[in-house]
């Protein structure tokens, strides 16, 4: 999954409005032009498939999955980063920390 600077600025643009109501994980959310099924977290939270951060004025938060995305989709960092592969790919270039 690759998210452009566009796409980003909509999810934040999201968040933004989220502080007005209630954005609970599996919520259907508008997104760009149209509709699509997000499962949105913190990027803290665990229990959740992290394939995408974006940020907003209020910190970090997480795109974790969309409603019908399965690991044969995800690139192999994702699958790294999501806990689903056990090799780290030799060209990732980040520190994971372990989040209790």
């Amino acid at each position: 999954m690759t998210f452009n600077i566009e796409a980003q600025r909509g999810v934040a643009n999201m968040f933004n409005a989220a502080q007005r109501t209630s954005l609970t994980p599996g919520q259907t959310v508008q997104y760009g032009d149209g509709w699509k099924a997000f499962v949105l977290a913190p990027a803290y939270a665990a229990g959740f498939w992290q394939v995408e951060n974006v940020y907003d004025d209020n910190g970090s938060f997480a795109i974790v999955a969309e409603e019908d995305l399965e690991p044969a989709e995800l690139d192999a960092d994702e699958l790294y980063i999501c806990g689903l592969a056990g090799d780290r790919p030799d060209w990732l270039d980040i520190n994971l920390v372990e989040r209790s």
